[in-house]
């Protein structure tokens, strides 16, 4: 199976879809997130939870 298709299931799809999901959510470097992955830019400025009183 490439990228790109062709695909010859829905299975195939759905594999293809979820790989690209997971490189767009935690691999692409996005410039607006100074060049560094979408995942990677939350979990550095991410504000630790607040504390219960």
């Amino acid at each position: 199976m490439t990228r790109g298709g062709p695909w010859n299931s829905v299975s195939e799809v759905t594999v293809a879809t979820s790989d690209w999901v997971y490189w767009y959510n935690n691999v692409r470097l996005h410039s607006w997130c100074g060049n560094t992955p979408p995942l990677e830019y939350e979990q550095t400025h991410r504000s630790p939870p607040p504390v219960a009183a």
